[in-house]
């Protein structure tokens, strides 16, 4: 069993200049618990790849004693 996360990206304000390049905006992940799956075959069956559930799905381990 596995819980399924996506991340949840916020711009933190902050910017980094560098001269002659593009702007580095920063931002902070958090991780969102969508559910439990069987393994990711079950998880994209339970949340497709989408905006709202993320495009890539993070599988993390659940430990069964």
């Amino acid at each position: 069993m596995y819980r399924v996360l996506t991340p949840k990206f916020e711009k933190t304000g902050d910017v980094t200049r560098i001269p002659g390049k593009d702007d580095i905006e920063w931002c902070r992940a958090e991780m969102i618990e969508l559910g439990i799956a069987k393994n990711l075959a079950d998880a994209l069956r339970k949340f497709p790849r989408c905006r709202k559930y993320g495009y890539s799905p993070i599988l993390e381990p659940i430990k069964v004693h």
